[in-house]
């Protein structure tokens, strides 16, 4: 490690016995997960509640993460920062240098930090850590103190000015095709109002996705299908948002502030810092979604504008320890969604952890008479250690609760969960791939207070983890779900697994039996499901990628055999990187309940973070058939009936 006056300096050796089976690959940034890598944490406040993650692959392919005490692990933020590595005849070395303007901390005298370094060897499954971290802990409860005797911070000031050109064109009868351009100029200001407080403006954003949304069954689902968040202006710094305990995948409220509820912003503003053991941010955008012209008919809400407000702040102390309070709002046209509320999280022995969290809601609909309250809370507590880990959870939320800007299931709800988990660490002669055996029980048990009705779910599993990142599950489940008024019984057989089969082969692949509600039949009743997927990432060569998705599920009439529906989606991508800044890329993706085929063809060229150029086409295909004056659909043959062409160009300025 060494500094000078405007960067931070790392340097690693990693060592190897068996140079030949180090595993890297070319790919776009954040995407080394499955190869070897080192790289740090960098808590530059010292706080125990933010880190910075860097990642280098032996390539030098870069990664890095947010990570914060209440929103974990988070790979959408890219920094500039510069690295190099060289493949060496007993190892790789790797060298990074970060810009001080690049990072928020402390100015001054006397700045303190806490660093962890990390090393990954794919092949082994195993990852490594100085200083160590125990199961169940993290960097929080892991850092070292770093102390310089100076070090000033840079006020940052970058300015981000994109240009998007898209052409799409829509196919209204045979040969004929109706087109529309647009063109987008707008501009995004960053700006450091102090060493550790950050102004984000933007005015007229370019929220056009790249990366467009995988294909996902949406066929007989009971609740929404959630779609994550791509847009960098919504992407960057959201941990602050997140509240503790929500998001683990049996949580009722996944995600309590979910940008991509303001779909068509004109602005956004946003302020995020750390002052001493205080971390706060600051979101509002105008949404011009509300406002837009309908197709047929009179918006009567035309050219109105819904406006987002979300406010956050956190006070951390002890390691990983904070409390918090979070303000969220949504107004339009004379109604308002508003929601305050607090949280915390304490973690003490490096095994307990015992968070939870409040929230009231305030709301008003058009046409009403008065306006509404509704409750939420949740409270949770895991004990983690090698050889055992238990974790109990109660969530409730009143039949009025409403959160615009969350992600949730259900309202008018109570709900607790169980996890019982004893680990085994086998050391077998005849066996050195094994890792770590898990056998474990989940439950939960739902009353649903609007109904009267009450589900259940009970699980027993198995669970082993081997070398090269190998991981196989075996599940029995029980479940009883209430549903228009009824109770439904079912069993659910459930097998999945997946490892680096080779260093140029990944492969996963589930595989579930189990007797499903029909939830789209108005006179609903029980099928009998085969649902399977399978998930495979080549890469034959260093820069060379093929990625292949298939999901399928089939429901048959328990009674008379006959087929109620097959669902087929399949997504696959081939990519070639040149090198760590250009890469060009083919996508197709399939959903036969929708015969539907996309696809997608970028060139991509990434001088830095923010300095970009995008040149794309893609193409949406219908089985259709024209019929009179009109397309029919659910045709014979696959139809262009929509394509488009873009381009994209932004320059990041930095002072």
């Amino acid at each position: 490690m060494a500094y000078d006056a405007e960067h931070l300096y790392f340097g690693f050796y990693c060592h190897d016995t068996e140079p030949d089976k180090i595993k890297a690959v070319l790919s776009k940034r954040d995407d080394q997960w499955a190869d070897d890598w080192v790289g740090f944490s960098l808590d530059t406040f010292g706080t125990q509640h933010n880190a910075l993650h860097f990642f280098v692959n032996p390539l030098g392919v870069q990664g890095d993460a947010l990570d914060s005490v209440n929103g974990g692990e988070d790979s959408s933020p890219d920094w500039v920062w510069e690295s190099h590595a060289m493949r060496q005849p007993d190892g790789y070395t790797v060298e990074i240098s970060v810009p001080l303007k690049s990072i928020r901390f402390r100015s001054g005298q006397d700045v303190r930090m806490g660093v962890l370094f990390w090393r990954r060897i794919s092949r082994l499954g195993l990852s490594g850590s100085w200083p160590g971290m125990p199961p169940g802990q993290w960097v929080y409860q892991n850092h070292a103190a770093l102390r310089f005797d100076k070090l000033d911070a840079p006020l940052r000031l970058e300015v981000l000015p994109a240009v998007t050109f898209a052409r799409d064109e829509k196919q209204v009868r045979p040969g004929q095709w109706q087109r529309t351009d647009r063109t987008n100029a707008g501009i995004g200001v960053k700006v450091g109002l102090t060493s550790s407080v950050t102004a984000d403006l933007t005015w007229k954003p370019d929220f056009s996705q790249v990366e467009s949304d995988a294909f996902q069954s949406e066929v007989n689902q009971r609740y929404p299908v959630f779609y994550a968040e791509k847009r960098p202006f919504f992407m960057e710094s959201m941990g602050i948002f997140s509240l503790a305990g929500a998001g683990n995948n049996d949580s009722n409220m996944q995600v309590p502030v979910h940008t991509r509820r303001i779909v068509d912003p004109l602005w956004g503003a946003k302020i995020t810092g750390d002052t001493g053991p205080v971390s706060f941010g600051v979101l509002a955008s105008g949404d011009r979604f509300p406002g837009q012209a309908w197709e047929g008919e009179v918006n009567p809400d035309l050219g109105k504008r819904a406006v987002f407000s979300i406010g956050r702040a956190l006070y951390g102390f002890g390691r990983g320890s904070y409390v918090g309070m979070i303000y969220s709002g949504r107004e339009f046209d004379g109604t308002y969604n508003r929601v305050g509320g607090a949280d915390f999280s304490l973690q003490w022995d490096g095994r307990h952890t015992l968070q939870g969290y409040a929230l009231q809601t305030w709301s008003t609909a058009p046409g009403a008479t008065a306006p509404t309250e509704g409750e939420g809370h949740l409270l949770s507590y895991s004990y983690s250690s090698k050889p055992f880990d238990l974790a109990v959870g109660s969530e409730h939320y009143g039949r009025d609760f409403r959160m615009d800007t969350a992600f949730y299931n259900r309202t008018g709800i109570d709900q607790e969960t169980l996890y019982l988990g004893p680990n085994f660490y086998p050391k077998l002669s005849w066996a050195p791939w094994l890792q770590k055996v898990n056998p474990f029980l989940f439950g939960i048990y739902l009353r649903d207070n609007v109904t009267g009705l009450t589900d259940y779910v009970g699980v027993a599993a198995l669970r082993i983890n081997t070398d090269r990142g190998g991981s196989f599950r075996v599940d029995l489940q029980r479940h009883r779900e209430g549903w228009m008024g009824r109770y439904f019984h079912s069993t659910v057989y459930r097998f999945q697994g997946g490892a680096q089969a080779t260093s140029w082969l990944n492969v996963a692949a589930a595989l579930k039996f189990s007797d499903d509600i029909y939830y789209d039949s108005p006179t609903p009743y029980q099928g009998h499901v085969v649902s399977y997927s399978l998930d495979t990432t080549v890469t034959p060569t260093d820069g060379l990628r093929l990625v292949f998705n298939l999901y399928r599920s089939i429901m048959k009439d328990p009674e008379t055999g006959a087929q109620v529906y097959d669902v087929k989606t399949a997504n696959t991508q081939l990519a070639y990187q040149f090198n760590a800044n250009f890469f060009l890329r083919a996508a197709a993706r399939i959903d036969t309940w929708r015969h539907r085929l996309l696809t997608d063809y970028l060139a991509s060229f990434t001088l830095i973070p923010g300095t970009v150029l995008f040149v794309g086409y893609g193409e949406v295909m219908d089985k259709a058939q024209w019929q009179d004056t009109q397309w029919e659909l659910r045709g014979r043959d696959y139809v262009v009936m929509n394509r488009g062409l873009f381009f994209k160009v932004s320059y990041l300025w930095r002072n």
